[in-house]
């Protein structure tokens, strides 16, 4: 007998190969475009690549001899700035050529970024959700934070691919797969952190106990993996970004940066502004979690915890906004559950692609990130006044 022709299988499979000719070709170019030299990826690549060397990115040494031995000119930090285990992740890339390793990453980011988008999608049961694939997938690539990811190397993808998989797990009812996959968002901690406890308080007050035992067994996996590198790397990592965090902070476009830039950059006044309106906004946070935790879904309480880390972090730049694809994603979906026009959610990742760009015009004038800051906070607002007092009704 003759196999059964199944079109969809074939379909599917066309598709794959389609997509993956363009990310190729789009990964070419774009290291084509910028090099693979002077931009963010060597700093991962070359964590990786010393692993095989036997050196430590976390010896001023090695990591400005690093540098030179591969005619990197533009040297931003004088040790590696994360955590030792994302070195341990980026060492089968620190065994490829540069450029072969930076081709790849660019090509796995943008598989991870659509694999995201696609997942979001799927946890929908609307019937209707497939014909917003194409204003969402639109929507990203034209996202400010997509191509900074891409054309600079950076890592954002890959915290995005990992805090959708913990959302698409929870709503799986995988509570503990979905709690060994979120400790990984510590491998980026100025926003894995803040994102870790909401999400943890989050867990402990639905007394979701396998999701906490899964955070719990995959933390100290990681801490246990970094110390077989270097049994000291959790005291020099902390000395490393204490210094990393005063250099910049005051200049990221959150709310420390917001409380900076109008109050002229004093530090005292900046401090205490910025405490005030994170304190407010922690509080206002916290109380929701309290009060309607029961009628919370994993994609809410994740869109949540992204937008409040965005905003309270001391360090973070644009391209981290990428994980706003998870909160943006959401609203759109909430949207066509509520039977909002197609035109209107079909066009709210676009406004805000608008708004990106006419930030970083703002932005360019000023020379200061700081009027990004809006983006976290409008979406924000925009779960709170249009998701939270339907979602909690009773």
């Amino acid at each position: 007998m003759r196999p059964a022709f199944h079109p969809r299988r074939y379909r599917n499979l066309t598709l794959v190969l389609l997509f993956s000719g363009v990310f190729l070709f789009v990964a070419i170019e774009i290291v084509k475009e910028m090099g693979y030299l002077n931009n963010d990826f060597f700093t991962f690549w070359l964590a990786g690549h010393m692993l095989w060397t036997g050196q430590n990115p976390y010896i001023a040494s090695d990591w400005i001899s690093g540098h030179s031995q591969f005619g990197v000119t533009w040297v931003p930090n004088e040790k590696f700035v994360y955590p030792l285990p994302l070195a341990l992740f980026y060492a089968p890339l620190g065994y490829l050529s540069l450029y072969d390793a930076r081709v790849t990453w660019v090509f796995l980011s943008e598989v991870m970024i659509t694999l995201s988008v696609f997942a979001l999608i799927s946890l929908q049961t609307n019937s209707t959700r497939k014909y917003y694939i194409i204003p969402i997938l639109a929507g990203v690539v034209l996202f400010r934070p997509t191509y900074i990811t891409l054309f600079f190397g950076q890592i954002s993808g890959l915290v995005l691919f990992l805090l959708v998989g913990v959302v698409y797990l929870w709503e799986m009812k995988k509570w503990l797969l979905g709690g060994m996959v979120l400790p990984l968002v510590m491998l980026k901690p100025s926003l894995g952190g803040p994102i870790l406890i909401i999400l943890a308080l989050w867990l402990l007050i639905q007394k979701r106990g396998a999701a906490l035992v899964g955070i719990a067994v995959s933390a100290f996996a990681l801490m246990f993996v970094g110390m077989m590198l270097d049994s000291n790397w959790i005291i020099e990592y902390l000395a490393i970004g204490k210094n990393k965090m005063a250099e910049s902070f005051g200049f990221s476009p959150t709310l420390w940066g917001l409380a900076a830039y109008v109050s002229g950059f004093d530090i005292y006044r900046t401090l205490f502004l910025g405490g005030a309106a994170i304190s407010i906004l922690l509080a206002g946070v916290f109380y929701l979690m309290w009060q309607k935790h029961k009628t919370m879904t994993p994609a809410w309480i994740a869109s949540v915890a992204i937008t409040t880390a965005l905003l309270v972090t001391p360090y973070a730049w644009p391209y981290d906004q990428l994980l706003l694809v998870i909160p943006i994603v959401t609203i759109m979906m909430t949207m066509v559950t509520r039977r909002y026009p197609f035109v209107l959610t079909s066009m709210v990742f676009v406004i805000l692609d608008l708004m990106a760009i006419a930030l970083f015009i703002i932005s360019a004038r000023i020379q200061l990130e700081t009027p990004n800051v809006l983006i976290p906070l409008v979406i924000f607002c925009a779960l709170v006044f249009c998701i939270v007092p339907r979602q909690f009704a009773n």
